[in-house]
């Protein structure tokens, strides 16, 4: 794999890689799984004594939780692929 290198409109020298690019764009989502789950969390105590509600926050933190995990895994699988 050759690291080709571009410059921006600013002047910039901007690395252009398959891995660049995918890091990147992970780094990107699991920011904004983590900012769902962080606003999440904060409206827990919005719904303290309504169980349906309390029910439904605990399983989007589950599936943000499971989300997150899969990008993770998914970046460390990308990145052993051989680009060959």
């Amino acid at each position: 794999m050759t690291d080709i290198n571009v410059v921006d409109k600013n002047g910039r020298v901007t690395p252009f890689t398959r891995e660049f690019v995918i890091q990147a764009t992970i780094n990107h989502m699991i920011q904004n799984v983590d900012r769902s789950i962080a606003k999440t969390t904060s409206r827990i105590a919005e719904f303290t004594g309504n169980v349906e509600k309390s029910t439904e926050i605990l399983q989007t933190l589950s599936d943000l939780h499971q989300i997150k995990s899969s990008l993770l895994k998914g970046f460390e699988t990308i990145t052993c692929i051989d680009p060959t």
